[in-house]
């Protein structure tokens, strides 16, 4: 199985993300990407659901949604794969890792190149 890593700076902050494998995930119980990150937001429908999970907490579930084994905690995450030096390599459904600790998921990549991404903010699951 591939993982890759990616590490791309930008002016101001430093990122880095770990790529799904594309053949596993169309395997997965989810069959997509897309299923992986709508069950994850579905956790903001369950009162509470949702207050349970840090970042590292809401990888995992995510991940687990495509037939993913990952730790919780986000060093562990971060081992499971390669740094690359091209922000123009993110994708959808790739983990990106700031250098102030936040961390998420990629949800959307804009034409002009801004990321929307999930993670966990106030006990809910934010885009």
């Amino acid at each position: 199985m591939k993982k890759l890593l990616m590490m791309a700076v930008s002016a101001m902050i430093a990122l880095s993300s770990f790529a799904a494998d594309k053949e596993k995930v169309a395997k997965a119980p989810q069959k997509s990407i897309d299923g992986m990150l709508n069950a994850t937001l579905q956790l903001n429908n369950v009162p509470g659901e949702a207050a349970e999970y840090d970042n590292g907490k809401m990888i995992q579930y995510a991940f687990s949604q495509v037939g993913y084994e990952l730790p919780s905690d986000l060093p562990g995450i971060a081992k499971n794969g390669t740094a690359v030096k091209k922000m123009a390599k993110l994708a959808v459904g790739d983990l990106i890792f700031f250098s102030d600790g936040q961390s998420g998921i990629v949800y959307k990549i804009g034409e002009d190149k801004s990321l929307s991404f999930l993670h966990i903010s106030n006990g809910q699951v934010m885009i």
